[in-house]
């Protein structure tokens, strides 16, 4: 049918193809002209998008970052990455047979507002040499997309001896489990649900727009500022901490299954209200065997434990994050 039209413009309305083909080659080109500006500002903006599609978690952290430059809330920070998407550490002998600590989380544990060598995460890596740590933590994560990827390292990586998992629950995460997609990067993530006592859900795949976005930068820019614009539905924390609850018992099962210690640490926002009432938050703590760690973030004597953008740990919060990290591993190893 698209031919034959096409045949019929051709003979009765010569005019009218070209106008239609002039306006095909001005979109495209339109488009080439908005993409290698988009390109142009990202770089001299030092705003790159800092994450990929993946048809597992729904996204991870842009692999191969090479000590980029990110502008991001008013400050910046300095990131490298492998090609995993994780956030480098010191460098390891070429043969290293040291038992293993993961550590597992959001935007805290991958270490936003920080360069990579003033995370908690690179911090513990010095302190505690005799230890091989790995950083598995994503920006926007919530506790169901760790436990996916959790369940794809250990698939991954059967040579690898981990002693301890230590796994960071913030209590946006009630939150976040509830939410189908992310409003602030315009991904969408698997979603499960807590029925007769199991998860069950889940169903993911990347959409064509989805996978635009890792090729295309304007099209991750339209799409980014546009779920900006769409409105959030109102969620009860109160109902995601079931969800939360069993996406922790399957991670313990996961670890436990390796022969690994589960090390669950919580914690709340600081100079915010709080996302969980008081009783509510007391409740998710003797339910899932975390230890509240706010109170090791928030005081102290020294600098500010917050960043630039007044939420994410300072060098200082990750130096006091790896301090209760370490004095665990460290009562447990002796």
């Amino acid at each position: 049918r698209f031919l034959a039209a096409l045949r019929a413009m051709q003979i009765g309305n010569k005019p009218a193809l070209k106008s239609a083909l002039l306006l095909v080659v001005a979109v495209a080109v339109g488009l080439l002209l908005g993409e290698g500006a988009v390109r142009a500002a990202i770089r001299v903006l030092h705003h790159p998008p800092l994450f990929v599609g993946d048809p597992r978690t729904g996204w991870i952290g842009r692999p191969n970052f090479d000590d980029e430059t990110i502008v991001v809330s008013g400050g910046r920070f300095r990131v490298t990455t492998d090609s995993l998407g994780h956030r480098v550490m010191p460098a390891s002998p070429p043969t290293d047979n040291r038992p293993t600590v993961v550590l597992v989380g959001d935007s805290f544990v991958y270490g936003l507002n920080v360069d990579d060598h003033d995370t908690f995460a690179w911090q513990l890596a010095e302190q505690m040499p005799e230890r091989h740590f790995i950083n598995l933590g994503a920006p926007g994560w919530d506790t169901c997309q760790e436990w996916l990827d959790l369940a794809r390292f250990f698939k991954g990586s059967r040579e690898t001896t981990v002693r301890d998992v230590v796994v960071m629950v913030y209590e946006n995460d009630f939150l976040d489990v509830q939410r189908s997609s992310d409003p602030w990067l315009g991904r969408r993530r698997p979603i499960f649900h807590v029925v007769d006592n199991r998860l069950v859900g889940g169903e993911f795949h990347l959409t064509g727009i989805e996978r635009l976005m890792d090729r295309s930068r304007l099209a991750w820019l339209v799409r980014s500022k546009l779920a900006l614009l769409t409105r959030q539905s109102d969620f009860d924390p109160h109902r995601g901490t079931d969800v939360v609850l069993a996406c922790l018992e399957n991670m313990k099962a996961e670890i436990e299954s390796h022969h690994a210690r589960p090390v669950i640490l919580a914690h709340r926002r600081i100079g915010h209200p709080p996302t969980l009432g008081q009783k509510s938050w007391v409740e998710f703590l003797a339910k899932s065997g975390a230890m509240d760690i706010t109170d090791s973030i928030r005081l102290g004597s020294k600098s500010n434990p917050l960043g630039f953008d007044k939420l994410h740990w300072s060098k200082e919060g990750n130096r006091r994050a790896a301090e209760v990290v370490r004095n665990d591993l460290s009562v447990m190893r002796q």
